[in-house]
């Protein structure tokens, strides 16, 4: 018997931002099957943590894998999903290209939902001929989850996943990342929200 290696493990990871140190000895794992919760006030490092798990900064020290690889591995990297607190969708792209766009990118996942469900469930459906730029921030959250679940590979991440959903939006966000781990998926969440 072989274990598949733990989807994301920081260990001992140190961060500094502008001379102020933001993390320290940091570490954790992300198993899969699994929902790991980064829970936390504003400021306390949740978003530093997400960036340096997903390759976007470095850390100075400490060590950080994903799938075993060590970051930055775009091999690895075409392992995980992101959706970013700052939601960046093309204003003038539409709902339907932003999400075609990203399932041509990602092969198919037994983790994630079909589009078809993901689209129903989250109420994208309606704004799939809209663009993305006339969208409001709840109305871009849901399609940054969409987007985020859409052929999710084995690791995803989530920063402030619900922030500007409404409550049941956010109930039925909640619900699809325990499906997506139910089916052997790892999740990293943050919250300051308990």
């Amino acid at each position: 018997f072989v274990s598949a290696p733990t989807p994301l493990v920081l260990d001992r990871v140190h961060k500094s931002l502008a001379g102020t140190p933001v993390l320290r000895e940091v570490s954790f794992a992300c198993p899969a099957g699994a929902v790991t919760a980064l829970l936390g006030p504003n400021g306390a490092g949740k978003t530093t943590a997400v960036a340096i798990a997903t390759g976007l900064r470095r850390a100075d020290a400490g060590h950080v894998a994903v799938f075993d690889r060590p970051q930055p591995s775009r091999a690895a990297l075409r392992r995980l999903s992101l959706v970013p607190q700052e939601i960046g969708l093309p204003a003038a792209v539409t709902v339907w290209h932003c999400l075609h766009f990203v399932a041509a990118q990602r092969e198919d996942s037994p983790f994630a939902p079909s589009v078809d469900e993901i689209c129903e469930r989250l109420g994208v459906g309606p704004l799939l001929q809209r663009r993305a730029g006339g969208l409001s921030g709840g109305q871009q959250r849901k399609v940054a989850v969409a987007l985020g679940l859409l052929r999710a590979p084995g690791l995803l991440i989530m920063d402030e996943a619900t922030t500007n959903l409404d409550e049941s939006s956010r109930a039925t966000t909640w619900a699809m990342i325990r499906e997506y781990v139910d089916r052997g998926g790892a999740a990293l969440v943050t919250s300051h929200i308990l």
